[in-house]
């Protein structure tokens, strides 16, 4: 336990590469004050990724965004890219829909998530900020020029599921 790489002597051999070496990133563990790395504690919610990209980004870095060393050998789509058929999202699952919906936003994926959505019979709520569709097991209860009462899926993205609402609605 005294010996392993996770123990007392790997920890005692980590703090003295620390005091030699102050610029790694390991500092931080070692008694860095978080306040001064620009989290804003006072924000609501518990969530702080969508404003904190880390103690090195100066604003949030979206996975795709984050810069990466791509080793040339990886780099094909320029010599086999003619020969791959092309992207539709016709033949994606629900959950990568809504997987590009809620993680590129403001991107063409996230208008093109929506649009194939929108064809298998999802609305977006504009007011509730969820996507929901009429249940296939449900049934519409009432029915006016102006509204619907009736069994709904709603997609909980926090949750990562469909929830099935006795709901209505009401549309112009």
């Amino acid at each position: 336990m005294l010996n392993s790489q996770y123990g007392m002597a790997a920890l005692l051999s980590g703090l003295r590469e620390m005091e030699r070496n102050p610029n790694t990133g390991a500092t931080l563990a070692a008694g860095h004050d978080v306040a001064t790395l620009g989290v804003n504690f006072n924000a609501t919610g518990r969530n702080i990724h969508p404003t904190f990209g880390g103690p090195w980004q100066s604003c949030s870095c979206p996975a795709q965004d984050s810069e990466a060393r791509v080793p040339k050998e990886y780099r094909v789509l320029s010599l086999i890219g003619h020969r791959l058929p092309p992207f539709s999202l016709r033949t994606l699952s629900e959950d990568t829909l809504f997987y590009f919906f809620y993680n590129f936003p403001g991107e063409e994926y996230q208008i093109g998530a929506a649009n194939e959505l929108y064809y298998r019979d999802w609305r977006y709520h504009k007011s509730l900020h969820v996507w929901m569709m009429r249940s296939q097991r449900g049934y519409v209860k009432e029915h006016g020029p102006t509204f619907e009462k009736g069994t709904y899926l709603v997609f909980d993205h926090t949750h990562w599921r469909k929830v099935s609402f006795s709901l209505g609605t009401f549309f112009p």
